[in-house]
């Protein structure tokens, strides 16, 4: 008889300790997870934004203007081809 108790008692520390493993991943899958889904969307929208400079370190606004960019590179470029001719 006192076999059959042990085996009673280690069935149902099972029972439980399994019921226990799947209430924390319930908790983990919804409450956890939608906190974290809400922490990132907030940091998203507040603090990153906050963080992210007005005006770059040069102090002079991006001129998103793809062509005036291409000339600004190819000036350069040419200019810099022109100042290694005259070096050698």
């Amino acid at each position: 008889a006192e076999c059959i108790t042990s085996n009673d008692n280690a069935d149902k520390q099972l029972i439980w300790a399994k019921s226990i493993v799947k209430q924390v991943q319930a908790w983990e899958d919804k409450e956890v997870m939608d906190k974290l889904a809400d922490m990132y969307e907030r940091m998203n929208n507040e603090y990153l934004k906050s963080l992210r400079r007005v005006m770059p370190i040069t102090r002079t606004k991006m001129d998103w203007n793809v062509m005036a960019h291409r000339v600004r590179i190819t000036l350069g470029e040419g200019h810099d081809k022109d100042k290694l001719k005259h070096q050698h």
